[in-house]
């Protein structure tokens, strides 16, 4: 089974993990984020990025 999982970092530290079954439920979450921290381009996020501020997306596979 494939999950999506979101990982949300401060300063290189992990803030806040998260696991979704659905992708739009992580995309949402990521949407969230972004509104959140006042990002609205690809410049915002890499001034984020290089501030050690970041919100990540991957899919997974879960195991038993």
């Amino acid at each position: 089974m494939t999950i999506y999982v979101t990982v949300e970092t401060c300063l290189g530290i992990v803030a806040e993990v998260r696991g979704f079954i659905r992708k739009e439920s992580a995309r949402a979450s990521e949407r969230k984020w972004l509104k959140e921290t006042n990002i609205k381009n690809k410049a915002d996020r890499q001034a984020k990025a290089d501030g050690g501020m970041e919100f990540m997306v991957f899919e997974a596979e879960l195991k038993p």
